[in-house]
């Protein structure tokens, strides 16, 4: 048997070990990065646990890994001893106490760039009985610390006492990748374009775009790795276009969000190209007409699915922005 891990999930983007926390769904995919112990042992094949602060959600093995590098995260350390390890004390001053038992109103901040790892396993995933308590795993911890995310199993000892899910699992132990069927829960609610800007800015007003990796694959799971409107079908030529300009995670909804090659892509970010939000039809801008983009003018985005699209209220606002439609300059022949 591959290795057998551990995953601790805190909930929808909590914060763990001095970070902001990550973008996990428990039942579909785990996110964390260099900075986590243990991330760079995990593998496609092994089984984890994802364990929540009080049950267990479930067992699952890693379908895939996906990596972004360069990703800017900022952290939180001790002011005394600099450790990460602290936790927020809700009814007591000072607010923070960290595991040196040192107690403080304010954290350290710093900002550092790690590689960003999604581990999927949404088409192994099996939920855990309900109720069952996160407690009974204390003993199959190879070496625990209340602190690590990650962290290793006893693989015989769960297959003995998770025999019937672990034998599941394994059941048709061939080429995970042919098994690999991505899913992704389309969200319920619709993307409505706030205009607040809640993005994090340093002294250089520098604002990364949190999650733009993991936005990409879920466009790509969504309408699959197709240009809109060229119809490019290479993964590495195709990036995800925030219809309404990213100013926070909430602008990285499925619904504002377009996949477009990286040239087309840079054209609808200088708005050279504007979206009929009624028809889809594509307009591209008068300063273009011979060169060979004006082969798209009259074109209609290519929306494979007709139970989830950009948003409406989206492409509107990106239109009005584009002054409803583009005009000829006068006198302007072709």
């Amino acid at each position: 048997m591959e290795n057998a891990w551990i995953l601790k999930y805190k909930g929808k983007e909590s914060a763990f070990g001095g970070n902001e926390g990550y973008a996990d769904q428990p039942d579909s995919h785990y996110v964390y990065d260099t900075t986590v112990k243990n991330h760079d042992k995990i593998a496609r094949g092994d089984l984890v646990v994802i364990a929540g602060k009080k049950y267990i959600v479930g067992f699952a093995r890693i379908e895939n890994i996906l990596v972004e590098s360069g990703v800017r995260k900022r952290r939180f350390r001790c002011p005394v001893c600099n450790t990460q390890e602290h936790y927020l004390r809700r009814n007591k001053t000072p607010r923070y106490k960290c595991r040196n038992k040192h107690e403080f109103d304010s954290l350290v901040e710093e900002v550092i760039e790690v590689d960003q790892y999604v581990a999927f396993y949404a088409s192994t995933f099996i939920p855990a009985p309900t109720k069952l308590l996160t407690k009974i795993l204390d003993e199959y911890y190879v070496r625990r610390n209340a602190y690590y995310s990650i962290q290793l199993a006893k693989a015989e000892l769960l297959q003995q006492r998770f025999h019937e899910v672990v034998q599941k699992l394994f059941a048709e132990d061939g080429d995970l990748e042919s098994k690999w069927r991505p899913k992704i829960r389309l969200p319920t609610s619709q993307y409505i374009p706030s205009g607040i800007d809640t993005r994090i800015f340093k002294t250089v007003r520098l604002a990364p775009r949190l999650g733009q990796h993991l936005f990409r694959e879920v466009l790509f799971k969504i309408y699959g790795i197709r240009c809109m409107l060229s119809g490019c079908g290479v993964r590495e030529a195709i990036e995800a276009s925030h219809i309404i300009p990213y100013r926070g995670k909430d602008d990285n909804h499925p619904q504002n969000g377009l996949l477009l090659r990286s040239d087309l892509h840079a054209l609808f970010a200088a708005n050279l190209l504007a979206i009929d939000p009624e028809t889809l039809r594509v307009s591209v801008h008068p300063s273009l007409m011979r060169t060979e983009y004006w082969r798209f003018e009259g074109c209609n985005l290519k929306i494979m699915r007709t139970d989830f699209g950009p948003s409406k209220e989206a492409l509107q606002a990106r239109w009005r922005d584009c002054g409803g439609q583009f005009s000829f300059p006068k006198n302007f022949t072709g």
